[in-house]
């Protein structure tokens, strides 16, 4: 097994979140495989990448990846909390247009790629800060791969995968309608902490299906 997880206290503190959003964000990344939780020892990581992940990952720069959800978790999380501050009507209706077309590509089944850059590059918009858009700008191309092979990754897994990604987009984007900074900044990086976790231990094969 990998490395231990924070309480759900240590959680709580770190991202600024209540401890049934966490209670309920471990149940999912247990259902999902991606930890497991022991008696007396508590969560626990998976050691190893998933085996699907590791055969997508052939031919990509996956260091260079896994340093883009650092930049990325850097980046946007003071963007979302600034945008909850400075978003403008025209802002929030740009970011909940994007989040509607995230949730139907997913209900078509597709990756949803360009869809879910939008929405975050429209948090990005509603910050006002042009340097923002432009730094995201820059690396589009790893964040294109990092979001092509997690949504490969969740469509071809259980439901609650693809759930659980659009749960925490939704949450990303109330935050920020109710005007709350330190919510939408915490709600954003959870949400990048997840999809670096869901990308690393992803799997194809469906374990929960009877």
């Amino acid at each position: 097994m990998g490395d231990k997880l924070p309480t759900e206290m240590e959680f709580c503190d770190s991202f600024g979140v209540s401890r049934p959003l966490v209670r309920e964000a471990l149940a999912r990344l247990r259902l999902e495989g991606v930890i497991v939780t022991r008696k007396g020892s508590g969560s626990i990581l998976r050691s190893k990448p998933g085996r699907d992940f590791l055969e997508m990952a052939k031919g990509v720069d996956v260091a260079s990846m896994i340093q883009c959800f650092e930049f990325r978790m850097a980046l946007e999380c003071e963007a979302a909390s600034l945008a909850a501050v400075r978003a403008d009507r025209t802002d929030v209706a740009r970011i909940g247009a994007a989040l509607k077309n995230l949730e139907k590509s997913f209900e078509k089944g597709t990756l949803g790629r360009d869809e879910d850059f939008r929405f975050h590059r429209a948090i990005l918009l509603a910050s006002h800060n042009a340097s923002f858009v432009s730094a995201l700008d820059i690396k589009k191309v790893t964040i294109f791969q990092g979001i092509n092979m997690a949504r490969t990754l969740s469509l071809e897994s259980s439901n609650v995968r693809t759930a659980t990604v659009l749960q925490e987009h939704r949450a990303i984007y109330a935050a920020i309608v109710d005007g709350d900074p330190q919510l939408a900044s915490a709600a954003t990086r959870l949400h990048l902490a997840n999809a670096r976790v869901r990308l690393l231990s992803g799997r194809s094969e469906d374990t929960h299906q009877k």
